[in-house]
């Protein structure tokens, strides 16, 4: 039986050098474009459900890359794989922008505490999502401005735009949250929510009032439906400038507050991702688009990489678990 292990383990090694080799040629298949403009830092906090998404986004802010700015990337997590960062590193350096990994611990900037397990109103997200709080306080000092995006989204316009927003006196740029759209005008008055899945920084304001100490702790000491979107709101309150609608359309169950055409950032929130709509992308434009992506460059073969990536880890950790009961160990 060892043999027939090792045998498979070599395998399945083989296959996926094989396959490494096959997405290094498919990706020098496309031609790259040269950037040379203004630096953009766009920063994302994600776990290991979510490289391959990120990548998409990325994908997106690049096509639509008119203004020729060059891009920094912070991808900020706490379990990538040595797989996932080569993927991601290969992608964005390809594509001749730059990508930096900064690893945290977020179960101790939540301070040990599952702070999302008691609502239904956010199954698909974990402890990562607190720590866009502290990208300010993880990101070098010389970094000025950041734009934060979570992976759920995808971009459709110049992000230039977006990113030259006079913060002025605020301390950040959002845009209001689907549930404060849908309140009656009677109600708004002396009321703001903002959606915290794309975020503008000042992050020399925030590193001088300790604004991210501040709402990691307003999160850990109490219990709240929506952690870090909610000690945001509160922590920030009157401080928060409001950018136009199009640069965080939140999407949910076939609604958009404007049209797809004027359009900036397309937001897929709740847990009904468009990754796991596929059915839907044949009968509904804001999914089918998504998918569109796809073919738009490389990401297609990703995508093929990591299922069979997937596969190939689950095989070889049955041929590792096999082994210790035939050893006994």
């Amino acid at each position: 039986m060892l043999k027939v292990s090792v045998k498979n383990i070599f395998k399945s090694l083989c296959v996926k050098a094989v396959m490494v080799l096959i997405f290094l040629g498919i990706t020098a298949a496309f031609p790259l474009k040269t950037f040379a403009g203004e630096n953009i830092n766009v920063v994302f906090t994600i776990d290991k459900n979510y490289p391959l998404y990120t990548m998409l986004v990325i994908n997106s802010i690049l096509k639509h890359n008119v203004s020729k700015s060059d891009y920094t990337f912070y991808v900020i997590n706490n379990n990538l794989s040595s797989w996932d960062e080569l993927q991601m590193k290969y992608f964005v350096k390809y594509k001749k922008q730059k990508i930096v990994f900064i690893k945290v611990d977020a179960d101790a900037i939540n301070k040990g505490k599952d702070i999302y397990s008691h609502t239904f109103y956010c199954p698909h997200v974990t402890s990562i999502g607190t720590v866009r709080m502290m990208i300010p306080r993880l990101l070098p000092n010389d970094v000025k401005k950041a734009l934060y995006l979570d992976s759920d989204i995808l971009v459709l316009k110049d992000l230039k735009e977006l990113y030259d927003t006079d913060l002025g006196k605020y301390y950040a740029a959002m845009g209001w949250d689907n549930k404060y759209l849908y309140l009656p005008r009677g109600k708004k008055k002396g009321f703001e929510y903002f959606n915290s899945g794309v975020i503008l920084m000042d992050l020399d304001k925030w590193r001088k009032d300790d604004i991210s100490e501040k709402i990691i702790d307003y999160i850990t000491s109490r219990t709240l439906i929506l952690p870090d979107q909610d000690a945001i709101n509160k922590i920030l309150h009157g401080k928060i400038k409001v950018f136009d609608p199009k640069w965080n359309n939140q999407y949910c169950l076939g609604i958009l507050f404007t049209k797809l055409s004027d359009t900036g950032i397309i937001h897929y929130i709740s847990s009904r991702k468009p990754w796991i709509l596929m059915r839907d992308r044949k009968t509904d434009n804001f999914i089918k688009i998504y998918y569109d992506y796809w073919n738009c460059s490389p990401l297609v073969i990703y995508r093929v990489l990591n299922v069979y990536s997937s596969y190939i880890s689950s095989q070889v950790k049955r041929i590792k678990i096999n082994y210790v009961k035939m050893k006994g160990i």
